[in-house]
């Protein structure tokens, strides 16, 4: 029996042997697999940074152009408020000198006494009133 056991376990020990062996190669060939992902892994990330960055550049130049062109309109915009502005000054300049002489005019013809207005009448006649002195 115990020539048995002896031969039982060195077969065991044999077999055990041989799948060792077995998981060495196993191993060497999912340390290749796993190389190969990881080339594979590395140059896809390589590709997507490559696709990024140039993604980016275009964003950049995008709104580069947006800008310049925001500049633009908004310089546009502001030539046409100065535009409308100095046109606003200058009506209401002349409407202010215009106001000024009227109001000078009338301070004059008060000065002097004629209002620029006719006299007023008592409603029966169009003429003025005289006062009724006996000469």
């Amino acid at each position: 029996m115990i020539k048995t056991l002896h031969k039982v376990l060195l077969a065991s020990l044999v077999s055990l042997l041989l799948a060792g062996c077995d998981d060495g190669s196993n191993t060497d060939a999912t340390e290749e697999k796993a190389s190969t992902l990881s080339e594979k892994v590395q140059s896809e990330i390589g590709a997507l940074k490559e696709v990024g960055t140039s993604q980016v550049q275009e964003l950049k130049q995008k709104a580069d152009a947006l800008k310049v062109e925001a500049t633009e309109h908004t310089q546009s915009l502001k030539e046409e408020a100065l535009k409308h502005t100095d046109a606003l000054k200058g009506d209401l300049s002349d409407q202010a000198q215009s106001l000024l002489d009227s109001a000078k005019q009338q301070v004059e013809a008060f000065k002097t006494g004629d209002s620029g207005e006719a006299a007023q009448t008592d409603g029966e006649n169009d003429a003025p009133e005289k006062s009724e002195k006996n000469p």
